[in-house]
């Protein structure tokens, strides 16, 4: 009995913190909760760049003609304006992807210092 009650105040206060978290839960798709604890606990600049990101961070540009493109190949037709739809992370460079259903666009990917300069 008291092994049960423990365990779903446990539960209670464990939904409470995630609930308290300040983070926009679309970035639960492309970290794991303890990365965004971490994250959050480490540098504060970095969640809210994060935050931006979810946003901001796509967006698409056209194949040059004629260039031979050899970018990896994400699954979609780049609808998503979300990187987190992806499961992508914000890495420290710029990343382009071609589209499995849009053969005429790249995907790319913002990198964290872009973003934090737009941020500013």
């Amino acid at each position: 009995m008291k092994t049960t009650l423990l365990t779903a105040v446990f539960l209670l206060g464990l939904h409470v913190s995630i609930d308290a978290q300040s983070f926009n839960k679309d970035l639960l798709k492309s970290y794991t909760l303890t990365e965004l604890k971490v994250i959050e606990a480490k540098n504060n600049q970095e969640m809210k760049m994060l935050n931006y990101a979810v946003e901001n961070a796509v967006y698409l540009v056209d194949i040059p003609q004629g260039k031979q493109i050899n970018f990896p190949v994400l699954d979609g037709d780049g609808s998503s304006k979300k990187f987190t739809d992806y499961g992508l992370k914000i890495i420290d460079r710029t990343q382009y992807f071609r589209l499995k259903n849009n053969a005429k666009k790249i995907l790319v990917v913002k990198s964290s210092n872009i973003l934090l300069l737009e941020m500013k």
